[in-house]
């Protein structure tokens, strides 16, 4: 009788091998603890790199929250940079790009995505929130 063979969903895939290009865990690691074998853990590092390079925009966006939930707000950004000029038109790329240049005070460029973010969604509450927070504290530096 043949074995099964374990099929495993993209966003499982996407997970793991978004994990292994940020390099918090060795492949061995993954691999143990998502109870996989190591070649997959590698392929689907591999796939996930080479679609980075091109226009996968969404792989992008995923990998910079997760970057920033790890407090690697620089590393975060470039991502963020790279999703808004692949895809100018997503209002939540453009909304977490603010929020990375502003925890790196690089208010006035923030203030711009936050703008661009409200015009996209303009029901978009954090960023309308963001932008007010920072306007107010333009008001209150200058002489």
């Amino acid at each position: 009788m043949k074995r099964k063979r374990k099929q495993y969903n993209g966003a499982f895939k996407a997970k793991v091998g978004l994990e292994a290009v940020m390099g918090v865990k060795t492949v061995a690691q993954l691999a143990r603890e998502y109870e996989v074998h190591p070649m997959l853990v590698s392929q689907w590092k591999r796939t996930i790199r080479d679609r980075l390079k091109h226009d996968f925009w969404e792989a992008r966006y995923l990998l910079g929250v997760e970057l920033a939930t790890q407090e690697k707000i620089r590393e975060a950004q470039e991502q963020f940079a790279t999703v808004v000029r692949i895809n100018p038109g997503f209002a939540r790329g453009h909304l977490n790009l603010g929020v990375a240049l502003a925890k790196q005070s690089q208010l006035n460029e923030a203030a711009v995505h936050f703008s661009e973010a409200l015009r996209l969604d303009p029901t978009n509450r954090l960023a309308q929130q963001y932008l007010q927070t920072l306007q107010a504290l333009s008001r209150t530096q200058r002489p």
